[in-house]
């Protein structure tokens, strides 16, 4: 490669970083905004009134979609006839998420609708877990090594303890093949796929391989290819047909690394991944003993002591070798101590805890749905006291 290409991929890539924090910058800067405004409920009231006048007159904007696509998702088709209901409830949705910075589906998730604002109060919301975590987020490339699956890979590979490989062009294809017939299930998923989104399966003795790998070319961007994990039989017994794992939070400073909270996640019906957005289950687990604390949860609302496929318990039940995972999660954190926080998804096998991903801004959502209960007090403990130490307002 000639002088002049490298410098020409020096300044695309100087671009590329320019635009990304100017992105991060505003982003911030628009959530620093709302920050202010939470919980001035006679402000939130006049922004919500006048969100709300403006939606009338454009009933196509993206936010009545998003208000829209709630309202449909959570509330009982009965009640969506009565319009009086659903515009007094719109105006609620408006102002909630001024008041608490929530999403519109938090507002259900949470169950909002029967809390007092004291109760609310307690929530952090998704516009709050943005702040948040965008405020301490280091811009010196951490986030990338945890969003690019390969680069997470290359950086905690001693933790996956399966072999994984990237694919980008028609050059891959053999090694793809070779990797397939090798471990015989592989899952396949964009590089930067989030939400499980993207993800199939490819069994080497009944799919076509050379489809398999035109459909992650597809995608259009890079690709990996994953050995199949072989779960523990207490994971697989909630729901074998995905690989149910626990997403587990860490805080890690100079001086510490600190679990926030872990919750268990299984898969339902067909479903091959275990996401609570693809209809899975979710229950939280007590972070020092490793108990599942509560009933499972769907998104929907809907709840359930027994999984309900396999009529596992949720509630009282042990995730074995928890000590293991706290020891592992330990060392994991400070493989890249730039990023301070991290949800991490792992895998009970019969050898161990395996790591499946980081997660560089994970959700707080699913936990306390699952608690019915606020983070707050954790996060002021946390995020607000390392942002207070920093000076970051």
């Amino acid at each position: 490669m000639s002088a002049g290409s490298n410098a020409n991929r020096d300044r695309f890539e100087g671009h590329k970083k320019g635009l990304k924090k100017s992105f991060e910058e505003r982003m911030l800067k628009r959530l620093r905004r709302e920050k202010r405004l939470q919980g001035k409920k006679a402000s939130c009231r006049v922004m919500a009134a006048l969100e709300g006048v403006q939606l009338k007159f454009d009933k196509d904007n993206i936010k009545a979609r998003e208000i829209n696509r709630a309202i449909e998702t959570f509330v009982p088709e009965e009640r969506q006839s009565d319009a009086k209901y659903v515009r007094k409830l719109k105006r609620e949705l408006l102002y909630c998420r001024r008041c608490y910075l929530i999403s519109y589906s938090q507002y259900f998730i949470f169950g909002f609708e029967g809390k007092s604002d004291a109760e609310r109060k307690e929530y952090i919301g998704e516009r709050e877990r943005q702040y948040v975590t965008i405020s301490l987020y280091d811009r010196s490339g951490a986030f990338r090594r945890f969003k690019d699956k390969y680069l997470a890979y290359e950086a905690f590979r001693k933790f996956y303890g399966r072999e994984i490989i990237k694919i980008t062009s028609e050059g891959d294809r053999k090694a793809f093949k070779d990797f397939a017939e090798r471990h015989k299930t592989v899952f396949v998923k964009p590089a930067d796929a989030a939400e499980a989104k993207g993800i199939y399966k490819v069994e080497a003795g009944s799919d076509d391989l050379d489809e398999a790998f035109d459909e992650a070319l597809a995608i259009g961007e890079p690709a990996v290819a994953e050995e199949a994990i072989v779960q523990d039989p207490f994971m697989a017994a909630f729901h074998p047909g995905s690989v149910n794992t626990v997403r587990i939070t860490t805080f890690a400073t100079e001086k510490r690394v600190r679990p926030l909270f872990a919750f268990l996640r299984t898969g339902c019906g067909d479903s091959i991944v275990d996401n609570a957005g693809a209809g899975g289950m979710s229950a939280a687990i007590d972070i020092d003993t490793g108990v599942i604390s509560t009933q499972g949860f769907r998104e929907d609302g809907t709840c359930s002591p027994v999984h309900p496929d396999t009529q596992a318990v949720f509630m009282g039940t042990k995730v074995p070798r928890w000590g293991e995972l706290l020891n592992m999660l330990d060392e994991m954190a400070r493989v890249i101590p730039e990023q301070i926080y991290v949800g991490w998804d792992m895998a009970l096998t019969p050898d161990g805890w395996k790591m499946i991903e980081g997660n560089s801004r994970a959700m707080m959502t699913a936990i306390q749905m699952c608690e019915q209960k606020g983070l707050r007090p954790l996060i002021e403990d946390t995020f607000y006291r390392e942002m207070k130490k920093r000076g970051i307002r």
